[in-house]
């Protein structure tokens, strides 16, 4: 999407020299790195907290499909709203007159909106439901494991930590 709006100029019809055509026809190389690396720790942050809440969900006896579904409706707005909030912080970078800024700042925008919208409202939940089951393997969660938690620390009848 980049190389169409930076190289191909798609966007240059808005008249914002941020989003148009690079002068020298090809995108900074370090945009693509930078951008990666930081949309694969933001997107990893918030698909551990929807994947935290499924287990959550799995302790407490729902199915796959079911904990999936559960999790989505607790994490969903949580999820929007930071997705949100990081795009608009990375608009910001878009009003540099740094080319490379822009490219970094599009980059993240996309990259985001993709992972907070897309990814983990629709692609990890249609994958839970698919690989119901196969989810958690090797992890077991038979009816033992769904009444406690498995940090759960017992306490002896003497009221010490066992």
């Amino acid at each position: 999407l980049a190389i169409f709006v930076y190289q191909d100029g798609w966007l240059s019809f808005l008249r914002l020299s941020q989003l148009g055509r690079r002068t020298g026809g090809a995108m900074s190389w370090m945009s693509p790195c930078i951008s990666c690396s930081v949309i694969i720790g933001l997107g990893l942050d918030y698909d551990i907290f929807y994947s935290e809440s499924i287990v959550e969900k799995k302790h407490g006896g729902c199915s796959d499909s079911e904990a999936a579904v559960r999790a989505l409706k607790e994490t969903a707005n949580t999820i929007s709203a930071a997705g949100l909030i990081m795009a608009i912080a990375f608009s910001s970078l878009l009003f540099s007159s740094t080319p490379t800024l822009n490219e970094i700042a599009f980059l993240l925008i996309i990259g985001v909106l993709i992972d907070c919208f897309v990814t983990t409202k629709i692609i990890i939940p249609a994958a839970m439901a698919v690989l119901d089951g196969w989810n958690f393997w090797p992890r077991n969660f038979d009816d033992s494991t769904s009444s406690s938690s498995p940090m759960q620390i017992e306490q002896s009848s003497d009221g010490r930590m066992a």
